[in-house]
């Protein structure tokens, strides 16, 4: 007995719709997913503020200057530390807790804050700290331009940091960042310094 052709044409569209079904979904599920990737991508380059991990990955670099030993550099390193530390974590919180009272903190190549400016822009939701270490919004109107980097955007593009200690003196030390990966964006940076006072080391400039 021959089929007719309209039952058997339901018969195979009833037998294809679960592979069809079945395909669509997985295509439709496979672009969200790709959507998705671009859109993270997207944010990524923009701010490269997401998916940073705490702490930055860490090395100690070389060590110019004969006026202290590798194991005495290990005061100051725990300084950078704590400030690389604060930086990932989207704040300065101990900032206040590891510069002189008496000397204040430089800022940039030639700003210098007193302890109490300090505590100060620390509290101010737009003010220097957060416009250039945290906030991209806040430094592209502070610039007029979006091409500007943070301080944490730059270190969050770096890979692996390493650390060079450039000894000044027993009291004095500089130290300078390199990136593994980016390492133009190490040049957004300046070198943060320490300095030593009645045997207690503090930060003297921030990068």
């Amino acid at each position: 007995m021959v089929m007719p052709l309209r039952i058997c044409l339901k018969r195979q569209w009833l037998n294809l719709k679960p592979i069809l079904f079945i395909f669509i979904f997985v295509y439709i599920v496979s672009n969200c997913q790709y959507f998705k990737r671009e859109m993270e991508v997207e944010v990524d380059n923009r701010n490269l503020y997401v998916g940073s991990t705490c702490p930055f990955p860490y090395q100690r670099g070389i060590l110019y200057g004969v006026d202290l030993r590798p194991q005495e550099i290990a005061p100051i390193e725990s300084l950078l530390r704590i400030v690389l530390d604060d930086i990932c974590e989207g704040n300065l919180r101990h900032l206040k807790d590891i510069i002189d009272p008496i000397q204040g903190l430089y800022v940039d190549a030639k700003g210098h804050y007193t302890y109490e400016e300090v505590l100060q822009d620390l509290s101010n939701p737009e003010g220097y700290f957060q416009t250039y270490y945290f906030d991209p919004q806040l430094l592209a109107k502070r610039k007029g331009t979006n091409s500007y980097l943070t301080v944490r955007q730059s270190l969050v593009s770096a890979g692996e940091i390493f650390a060079d200690f450039y000894i000044s003196s027993k009291e004095e030390v500089e130290v300078r960042l390199r990136f593994s990966e980016n390492a133009a964006n190490a040049e957004n940076l300046i070198n943060s310094s320490f300095s030593k006072k009645k045997g207690k080391w503090y930060l003297l400039r921030i990068l």
